[in-house]
């Protein structure tokens, strides 16, 4: 992958979802990111039929080419088994057009022709410091246990603090 240093934004923060459609039960949704060929499976989430379904993702694009493909999809879980809702493909390049620190991209139920079902509002940000925190305390807790510990707690204060 080519080095790219004048990327901005270069962090993903996080990903919502929004005019799913109106739904009168709970729904279970898990979002999965492959950039690149490389998967990151997002934790499930319940949401009420009036909540919009967010992920903090805090993804590092720092020397990532900007061809590179990043598909983002959408699914439903069951008790077994995992449905997918729907999904987009885009390169990198596409997430840098916008002058927001957002940008939205439709999630189409079987491909790029087929009615949208709702849409993913993805959020930016040029400061990679928390990223940075992050790769260090995953490198330091394989090692130490005490570590390990730490970031357990220090992670549930840092999603806390995101969602207030």
């Amino acid at each position: 992958m080519v080095e790219d240093i004048s990327f901005e934004p270069r962090l993903i923060k996080d990903i919502e979802v929004h005019d799913l459609g109106p739904s009168t039960k709970v729904l279970r949704l898990t979002l999965k990111v492959v950039v690149g060929g490389v998967v990151r499976s997002y934790r499930t989430i319940s949401v009420k039929p009036d909540d919009i379904p967010r992920w903090l993702v805090n993804l590092n694009l720092d020397n990532i080419d900007m061809s590179t493909e990043v598909k983002l999809i959408l699914y439903k879980r069951h008790p077994f088994w995992l449905e997918v809702l729907g999904s987009t493909e885009k390169t990198i390049s596409d997430f840098s057009e916008e002058e927001n620190d957002y940008k939205t991209f439709p999630i189409y139920h079987d491909n790029s022709t087929s009615p949208t079902i709702a849409s993913f509002r993805i959020s930016y940000s040029d400061d990679i410091r928390l990223v940075s925190v992050k790769t260090m305390m995953k490198d330091l807790r394989e090692v130490n246990f005490v570590a390990n510990v730490a970031w357990g707690f220090l992670s549930k204060g840092i999603d806390v603090s995101h969602s207030s």
